[in-house]
């Protein structure tokens, strides 16, 4: 479920490595003909995900994203940037960006 923030998750907080695989799948079904009438999910998802990277300049976390801080804890930390989250945002913002190759990503 896309949350008021736009990410997804549960009612309690937002899952920071969901926004990018689900922006991939739903490129993915328009591709496949499956209109979900997303225009506005994607763009909140968007939103959500450029709001969770880091933005330090000359800082070597600059253009990270934030995950959760550890182990049952639901919170980001503006100290701990998470590689799962930021492949899987990387993946989807190239996706909305209109990134295709052979592999990952067919044309829509």
């Amino acid at each position: 479920t896309q949350r008021d923030d736009g990410g997804f998750g549960p009612a309690e907080w937002s899952v920071p490595s969901a926004a990018g695989p689900i922006l991939t799948e739903l490129h993915a079904a328009k591709a496949l003909g499956i209109d979900l009438d997303a225009g506005a999910a994607v763009a909140r998802a968007v939103d959500y995900l450029i709001g969770t990277q880091v933005r330090r300049e000359n800082d070597r976390a600059d253009g990270a994203f934030l995950g959760f801080s550890g182990p049952n804890t639901y919170d980001l930390s503006d100290h701990l940037a998470n590689a799962r989250t930021g492949a899987y945002a990387i993946a989807g913002l190239l996706r909305v960006a209109g990134a295709v190759d052979p592999y990952y990503f067919f044309e829509a």
